[in-house]
């Protein structure tokens, strides 16, 4: 089956532009203009990705995202003009998979596509095959079963890129693992050299588990080669 891809784009020119070229290259793709339409397709269709532009009309690509991420794991590339280090970091804080910039080449943008899928596919199979399916360290608790996280005893919600990089740092624990590995394992060879990235979701993770992210007991630092959990 097709992998079903949903375009939330409001330049009409732009989004018929991708419909053609990804349909093309073997996705099934819908398009929405608004936020409103986008949000309706995303919950009725279900769609394997989302690729959502910043700036629409009405309610804009960063409330899309964060409602989305609220209600489900579906990988989200932002796609954008508004390229500056400070929106990066926003999107991906907000729960986006991947932040590519425009103008992009069909060629990078389908590899970057075909990725989030794979890694999406990757962490539903790894979790189902979980020999682990609770595992407890001080006082964080993993239900990969569930896909759940707790710390004290709260729920503590995690976009599916943290879960997944939780999940490769947690099955190697004790192991100093490289930016490298941690890049192909979490995002893919595509994204290699994406060492911001890695070092942007140990920060949420740091933030969202630790007790002192200045001073962490679960994920350490080897620094100038990778990092450690445990």
């Amino acid at each position: 089956m097709k992998p079903t891809l949903l375009v939330i784009e409001d330049d009409p020119v732009y989004s018929n532009l991708l419909d053609q070229l990804l349909t093309n290259k073997g996705f099934q793709v819908q398009v929405a203009h608004d936020a409103t339409a986008g949000l309706q397709f995303a919950y009725s269709l279900k769609p394997d990705a989302v690729i959502l532009d910043i700036m629409l009309p009405g309610v804009d690509g960063w409330q899309i995202c964060s409602r989305l991420r609220d209600v489900s794991d579906v990988p989200i590339i932002m796609l954008t003009a508004f390229g500056s280090k400070d929106n990066v970091v926003k999107g991906l804080n907000l729960g986006a998979d991947d932040f590519i910039i425009k103008p992009v080449t069909t060629n990078e943008l389908v590899a970057r596509i075909r990725a989030v899928l794979r890694r999406s596919a990757k962490v539903k199979n790894d979790n189902a095959g979980s020999r682990n399916e609770v595992v407890i360290f001080d006082n964080l608790t993993v239900d990969f079963r569930k896909y759940q996280v707790t710390v004290d005893g709260k729920r503590v919600n995690l976009s599916p890129i943290e879960f997944r990089l939780l999940s490769v740092l947690i099955h190697h624990q004790g192991q100093i693992l490289s930016h490298e590995f941690l890049l192909r394992e979490v995002w893919g060879s595509e994204y290699m050299g994406e060492v911001e990235y890695l070092r942007q979701y140990i920060s949420y993770l740091r933030y969202k588990l630790e007790k002192d992210p200045a001073k962490p007991n679960l994920i350490h630092n080897e620094w100038g080669y990778g990092y450690r959990f445990g």
